[in-house]
């Protein structure tokens, strides 16, 4: 499983999740609520599933705030949605024949 990064963005006062695929980096707002935005974010990721499975890894802060919190939260529930996803598409025959071997 590959594991790519994410990282907490601000533009202006809003925050963002930043996921760092290979191929396209995808924002989720953590300070709005648009919900048209992140199903849009989540159908990429599904796209992306079909190559291989993959989860994401934010990286570690001590003194983190409320925003990294939440961040971390999400990425959490995200990575074990995409998990369980990932199975989902494998019985449906929806990944990569190479893939389904190697999970």
């Amino acid at each position: 499983m590959e594991i790519h990064k994410a990282s907490i963005t601000q533009v202006e006062d809003d925050y963002f999740l930043t996921l760092k695929l290979p191929d396209n980096t995808l924002n989720i707002s953590i300070t709005q609520d648009i919900p048209k935005e992140v199903q849009k974010v989540f159908n990429e990721l599904i796209v992306a599933l079909k190559s291989g499975a993959f989860k994401f890894d934010l990286e570690e802060k001590e003194d983190g705030d409320i925003i990294y919190h939440v961040a971390k939260e999400y990425i959490s529930q995200l990575n074990s949605e995409l998990e369980e996803i990932f199975e989902e598409m494998c019985e449906h025959g929806l990944v990569d024949e190479r893939e389904r071997t190697n999970k």
